[in-house]
């Protein structure tokens, strides 16, 4: 086991950085305007820490049981930053957005989606078969744009000129 997971992180590094870059960003901007310390320490850097390591682990847990869901991990991420710029530029309007979990994870996850159709295309349901239930999804051509982040974060072919 200790071989696989190793391969697992080694595959999915440039995932894993970026998603955990992306996590202390967050972390961090989230709870900037905090007048908070831990010590001499400010609050932000501590909790931009904890985000890394919550977000990092999960995204390895859900690369080794969900790999069909690896791709959503970067987009979450790129939303999570998202709702960060939003708290740190928006203070009244961010206290209540953290001020409240639901609120908080639904808006992650549904600007996770937004930023996964932005970035991997869409697809539609196409059918095959003599029955309608005999249905295979079709990834729609992505753009060039699109191809060259999904090439360099999943690390395959080189990119698309």
């Amino acid at each position: 086991m200790p071989l696989a997971l190793r391969a697992l992180l080694y595959r999915e590094r440039r995932r894993l950085g970026l998603v955990a870059t992306l996590a202390y960003v967050a972390g961090f901007l989230f709870y900037l305007p905090a007048p908070f310390y831990l010590g001499p320490v400010h609050i932000a850097f501590v909790t931009g820490a904890v985000y890394t390591v919550v977000v990092a682990t999960a995204a390895i847990v859900i690369c080794a049981l969900l790999p069909s869901m690896r791709y959503m991990i970067e987009a979450v991420a790129i939303a999570r930053v998202m709702l960060a710029f939003l708290v740190a530029l928006v203070p009244q309007v961010g206290f209540q957005i953290i001020g409240n979990p639901f609120l908080t994870a639904l808006l992650v996850v549904s600007g996770g989606a937004a930023v996964s159709r932005m970035i991997h295309g869409r697809r539609e349901k196409v059918r095959f078969g003599p029955r309608p239930w005999h249905r295979r999804a079709v990834w729609h051509q992505a753009t060039g744009r699109q191809q060259r982040f999904v090439a360099w974060v999943d690390g395959s072919a080189p990119a698309v000129a």
